[in-house]
């Protein structure tokens, strides 16, 4: 009897199938996992850092708050009475100070001895030089019509003498009071008219006024 005859590399065949059938294994999971590390994720939303931080609410912007001003209370004018006015000499006997302070109205006659000082700086001073009508009353009839109006306190009065005073340091015959007082250093202009003179006193605070005068000055008798 003929028999067949076994073949010599049965074993080796059987371990270069199981290699390669392994080596096709390994390529397959190794193409899975490639995939799985390269495969596209699904874009994620990124949170604004400028609108949120950590899940917490944005804050709102804020608008700042205006103060509102204050009102400043408004004054009431009051009644001023005849003001109190004195002229002092310096040495020279040429230049003389004047001091014109406010005073309060009292009933009955105008008397600055009598009426009480009004602090405040509120009202309108000015002074002027007028003639003499005699050794105790300037001439200022047709001014009083505009003691109440200090926006023609800037021209002079009917019966004002022009640049009569010469006012130091370029100060302006027309100041408000300070404190209720005002002051001025003058000389009476070289150029004056010998005659009889009065330098005249206004303080006016709105619709209320009052005027005085000072002691006679006599240039008559000037060299």
């Amino acid at each position: 009897m003929q028999q067949s005859a076994k073949p010599q590399n049965t074993g080796a065949t059987s371990l270069i199938i199981t290699a390669i059938t392994l080596f096709a294994l390994s390529g397959a999971i190794l193409g899975f996992a490639i995939g799985a590390f390269t495969h596209p994720r699904a874009p994620q939303q990124v949170a604004n850092n400028n609108n949120n931080n950590n899940n917490k609410p944005a804050a709102k912007p804020t608008t700042a708050v205006k103060p509102t001003a204050t009102p400043t209370p408004s004054v009431i004018a009051q009644p001023v009475g005849c003001p109190a006015m004195t002229t002092a000499s310096n040495l020279d006997g040429m230049t003389f100070t004047v001091t014109l302070v406010v005073k309060n109205k009292v009933q009955g006659t105008c008397d600055p001895a009598k009426e009480p000082n009004m602090i405040n700086d509120n009202v309108t001073c000015r002074i002027w030089l007028a003639k003499a009508k005699d050794d105790k009353h300037p001439v200022i009839e047709n001014d009083e019509k505009l003691f109440n109006k200090p926006e023609s306190f800037a021209t002079p009065f009917p019966n004002e003498v022009p640049n009569g005073l010469v006012f130091s340091n370029g100060a302006s015959q027309t100041q408000m009071c300070k404190q209720g007082q005002a002051n001025w250093t003058v000389n009476l202009s070289p150029n004056l008219p010998k005659g009889k003179y009065f330098v005249v006193g206004l303080t006016n605070w709105g619709t209320y006024y009052n005027w005085s005068w000072s002691g006679l000055f006599d240039t008559s008798k000037n060299k």
